[in-house]
């Protein structure tokens, strides 16, 4: 298991939720990779629609913790109270920032598919 992924992914505490299951969590994170939230998210941003945005961050930040995809979990997490407290997100740091670790968390979860489907 690469540094990388274990910077974005907690496999010892997904297994404990998954009750040991690697296929289980192999079957959730192909499901995770097949989601079409993000889209929704920059979407909703786009159209400065910050209810919108709200409800595709927080399921977002909800899949995020239950696989255990810590990084991601934390910035959605960060922007879900941004919206909360009516604050727009449109921030081009911000974004940036977030679709950077989206896409490497989805690169890790890529790799990590194929160690649980090795094993």
């Amino acid at each position: 298991m690469s540094q990388d992924l274990k910077k974005y992914i907690d496999v010892e505490d997904a297994l404990v939720r998954m009750c040991g299951s690697k296929k289980l969590y192999a079957q959730m994170l192909n499901m995770f990779l097949g989601g079409k939230e993000i889209e929704g998210f920059e979407a909703a941003v786009s159209e400065k629609d910050l209810g919108k945005a709200g409800g595709h961050i927080h399921t977002l930040k909800g899949v995020a913790g239950n696989l255990s995809l810590t990084r991601l979990f934390a910035q959605s997490d960060s922007i879900t109270q941004k919206l909360r407290l009516g604050e727009a997100v449109d921030d081009p740091q911000l974004l940036e920032s977030f679709r950077e670790t989206y896409a490497l968390t989805r690169s890790c979860i890529q790799e990590l598919i194929r160690e649980l489907d090795s094993e």
